[in-house]
């Protein structure tokens, strides 16, 4: 009874704490959570600013794209949707209060780009317009966005790369696939973020996978080893390590 006593004292020190810190105080512990295990707690944290100040601008981006993270890491798809779903809000909401800054639009793209990769090929096919409008818009604020760069490559990716249904879909709703869409503007894309970005291993991985499906195995090679020689430095490093030590495999 006394360590049940002791624990909920514990927690409730630990929520005076909490709801006592200044919104500074809040963001400055949330910032070096970002990219760690910690992601969760920096999450909780980014809420917490919101119930103080529901307009905080680096708390609405920063809570949207860990949304979209943890979002896509959750296996229960009802979960997921949830997550992705509150991601896109809180970015309209960081768009509105700062609609010249490039991570509103940013995090926009990405909940967006997340939310149409598990829906069906219609929705998903709706949405690739918006995803790539608000990557441009971002790179429109900041032309050396390396995520914005990333989204835009994927976006040419998958839409130079449809699947027939994806297709069918498309032609449906628009008349046809959306316009400008190639392996090789993915490719400049891909280049772009790691010219911004260097030695990011979600990046490297995306431009490895590319590589392999052009039939150029020595330069996917080279960049999945680079890959592999690199310490994980972020959360899902190790991840896309995995991934990338099973691309050279699949290569062999």
């Amino acid at each position: 009874m006394r360590k049940i006593f002791g624990f909920l004292s514990l927690i409730l020190c630990l929520n005076i704490s909490l709801s006592a810190q200044s919104v500074e105080e809040m963001l400055n512990t949330a910032r070096p959570w970002y990219d760690t295990s910690k992601e969760p707690a920096a999450l909780d944290l980014y809420m917490k600013v919101l119930e103080k100040e529901p307009g905080n601008y680096e708390a609405l981006w920063q809570s949207s794209l860990l949304m979209s993270r943890i979002g896509h890491r959750v296996t229960d798809q009802g979960l997921k949707e949830r997550y992705f779903n509150n991601a896109k809000e809180n970015a309209i909401k960081a768009m509105n209060a700062n609609a010249g800054d490039a991570q509103g639009y940013f995090v926009m793209s990405v909940a967006m780009g997340r939310m149409a990769l598990i829906s069906p090929p219609k929705p998903r096919v709706a949405a690739s317009k918006d995803i790539k409008k608000y990557a441009e818009l971002a790179l429109k604020y900041n032309p050396k966005h390396a995520g914005a760069w990333h989204v835009l490559g994927l976006w040419n990716y998958r839409v130079a790369n449809l699947s027939w249904a994806e297709k069918t879909a498309a032609n449906l709703l628009f008349g046809g696939a959306p316009e400008g869409a190639s392996n090789e503007n993915a490719e400049n894309c891909y280049k772009s973020a790691l010219k911004f970005y260097p030695n990011y291993i979600l990046y490297m991985y995306d431009y490895a996978f590319l590589l392999s499906e052009w039939d150029r195995e020595d330069e996917a090679k080279k960049l999945c080893e680079q890959i592999l020689a690199l310490p994980a430095k972020y959360i899902d490093d190790k991840m896309y390590q995995d991934q990338a030590r099973q691309l050279l495999e699949d290569m062999k």
